[in-house]
């Protein structure tokens, strides 16, 4: 739960927050990074601006806790709207 308060506290001060969170837990590493052979990992999904993912992205870099991490955007789904073809074949005789 120290992830969710390190997250959240980066994203307060970017103006963005944590819209779900999913812990899956212990696990250990293939292969040591950092000289660590098990690692907490944790699935957030982040509402923010576009702009503040670089800020994010370097306080995550520097946080010593933090093994790895991967930022991605995700864009809004486009609903289209299905344009209705009329038949408009009014026969007038």
């Amino acid at each position: 739960k120290e992830a969710t308060g390190l997250v959240e506290g980066l994203l307060a001060r970017a103006g963005g927050k944590i819209t779900a969170s999913d812990f899956w837990g212990k696990k250990d590493l293939v292969y040591p990074i950092k000289k660590r052979t098990s690692a907490i990992y944790a699935h957030f999904k982040l509402q923010m601006e576009s702009s503040e993912a670089v800020e994010i992205e370097k306080r995550l870099r520097l946080e010593e806790n933090v093994v790895r991490y991967l930022l991605v955007a995700v864009e809004k789904p486009v609903i289209k709207e299905s344009k209705k073809k009329s038949n408009g074949s009014s026969k007038s005789k």
